[in-house]
């Protein structure tokens, strides 16, 4: 030590403010790198007045002696104004400051997580071939908030960085993720996020390989995520889509499974993966069950609508409920659907169907359309369960011909007198858009042989058949009388009386019909007990 440096070093030890701020000049021009000067200038570094203190920085920052940032790392902890500037300082040492700037971070257990965030700042800025792997550490240190700084400050590096630098980088980054063994759940999965900003063929190779059994879920799941970014508007290599459609197998569903699936969703399968695809309709989670039927829908091929149609009968209401939807866009499940429909045994498999076939309405063919009407009312006729559902097809693809079959039927019902089922017949035709005030009158009668003909006023308020007539007879030009009269063979004198017995207790029109009902049958049958109770209803309503 020299004379000029021992009196330097006495001033900066004084107590005159300006003798210390003139000495740190000097020694700063200088380029005095003496330890017990470098100690002085940190104790002024210290000092409570912010002049002294800047001066002592400025000098030290001007030195750049690797041995005086132990000076500077408390100040990383104060405010923000001379945070910020020793910042600056430190990043301006350039990259001889990283060693020294990774040893504070990591192997000091008392370096708080606000100093260990300002020194990965400095670190990057500061450069170097030694700052990239440094932070590269930092990916897998035990404080997550550390761990994210770290990943977004090499991240946000790449934007600026060389394209012979990101090679560089992108070794690293495979190196960094050899060290650890391949089920460690340590493996940082930041190092993982930024291997996907690479549009590099190593990159995805290492995701490929990370995203496979043996790795830890979450690293797994995180390489996933990271192909994604590869995958979008590119065509994927078919070993990868394999991979990951038997990833979509594994269990538990989350977190891996599931997203395999996501990514799988994004992928326009062709063909060629047809085989590979049917064994997942049998597989254990519904997601993936689901997401089969739609990417065999999307191929729409014979053996794709097969494959399908096999899963609409599925216990699971949900799984049906998809296979049913996709097989009404199919065009070539239309024919399976029509095979299956009338080859069906039980209601429900019929039902099932019969929902498919309706999306199919326009393309099916007339003949087919007839075909499901008769068969559905022959059915009807027999009593068979399996009538509901096809009848309920039927009409909703040909109601015309739905309404004219009901409409033969009719006549032979009618002369075996089984009113239940004639009213049957006739109410499922009247829901048509072909009923019409005949069909309605047949229905009228056929609910008057029905009924019990109890003449006490609650029975009749229930009573179909005479809600019906009374619609008939303020129907506008519906001759309702006049087509009683005609039915002579089938009208007993019973059923006049309990229709005119009805009618002849109300005002108006109702009244007068009642009446006409009473005077026809007492003219018919004068001498029956109901021609005479005819007689006597007239005289007590005042109509005779």
């Amino acid at each position: 030590m020299n004379a000029l440096t021992r009196k330097l070093i006495e001033m900066l030890q004084s107590d005159s403010s300006e003798r210390q701020r003139a000495a740190a000049i000097v020694i700063g021009e200088l380029g005095v790198r003496d330890p017990k000067a470098l100690k002085a200038l940190g104790k002024m570094a210290e000092s409570p007045e912010q002049e002294v203190r800047a001066g002592a920085l400025d000098t030290l920052a001007a030195i750049r002696s690797p041995a005086s940032v132990r000076y500077f790392l408390p100040l990383l902890e104060g405010d923000e104004d001379l945070r910020k500037r020793t910042e600056d300082h430190l990043a301006a040492f350039g990259p001889p400051i990283v060693p020294i700037l990774r040893d504070a971070a990591l192997k000091d257990p008392s370096a708080s997580t606000r100093l260990r965030r300002s020194i990965i700042g400095i670190i990057a800025r500061a450069g170097g071939k030694k700052s990239v792997s440094t932070l590269l550490g930092f990916l897998s240190d035990r404080d997550p908030d550390i761990v994210r700084i770290a990943g977004v400050t090499l991240r946000h590096g790449l934007d600026v960085l060389k394209p012979r630098e990101k090679v560089d980088l992108l070794r690293r980054i495979h190196v960094f993720l050899k060290r650890l063994p391949a089920g460690d759940p340590r493996l940082p999965l930041m190092a993982i996020d930024l291997l996907a900003t690479f549009d590099q063929a190593p990159a995805r190779q290492t995701l490929v390989r990370l995203s496979r059994k043996g790795h830890h879920p979450d690293v797994r799941r995180a390489a996933l995520l990271g192909l994604l970014r590869h995958l979008q508007g590119k065509r994927p290599d078919p070993a990868l889509v394999r991979q990951l459609l038997a990833t979509v197998h594994e269990t538990p569903f989350q977190p891996v499974a599931s997203t395999a699936l996501d990514l799988l969703y994004r992928i326009a399968l062709g063909r060629e993966y047809e085989r590979d695809l049917v064994p997942l309709l049998n597989a254990a989670h519904f997601p993936v069950r689901k997401f089969a039927i739609r990417k065999l829908a999307a191929l729409d091929t014979p053996a794709s609508a097969r494959a399908i149609l096999g899963v609409a009968a599925s216990p699971d209401p949900a799984i049906r409920q998809v296979a049913l939807e996709s097989l009404q866009k199919l065009e070539h499940a239309r024919k399976l659907l029509l095979e299956g429909f009338l080859r069906a045994k039980e209601p429900a498999t019929a039902a099932a169907l019969a929902t498919a076939l309706e999306g199919h309405r326009e393309a099916l063919r007339a003949e087919a359309r007839r075909r499901i009407v008769k068969r559905g009312w022959d059915l009807w006729m027999k009593g068979n369960p399996l009538a509901e559902p096809t009848l309920s097809l039927g009409r909703n693809l040909d109601p015309k011909a739905f309404y004219r079959e009901a409409l033969r039927r009719t006549p032979l019902l009618k002369r075996a007198r089984k009113y239940d089922s004639l009213s049957a017949c006739l109410r499922m035709a009247a829901r048509t858009d072909h009923a019409n005030d005949d069909l309605r009158f047949d229905l009228a009668l056929s609910e008057l042989k029905r009924s019990p003909h109890d003449i006490g006023r609650g029975a009749r308020v229930a009573d179909p058949a005479l809600d019906l007539f009374t619609q008939l007879l303020h129907t506008p030009k519906f001759p309702l009388f006049a087509r009683l009269k005609k039915e002579r063979a089938f009208l007993e004198p019973e059923d006049l009386f309990y229709l005119g017995f009805h009618f002849s207790e109300f005002e108006g029109a109702d009244r007068e019909f009642g009446g006409e009902l009473l005077r026809l049958l007492v003219q018919r049958s004068p001498r029956t007990k109901f021609g005479r109770a005819a007689r006597n209803k007239l005289k007590l309503q005042g109509l005779a």
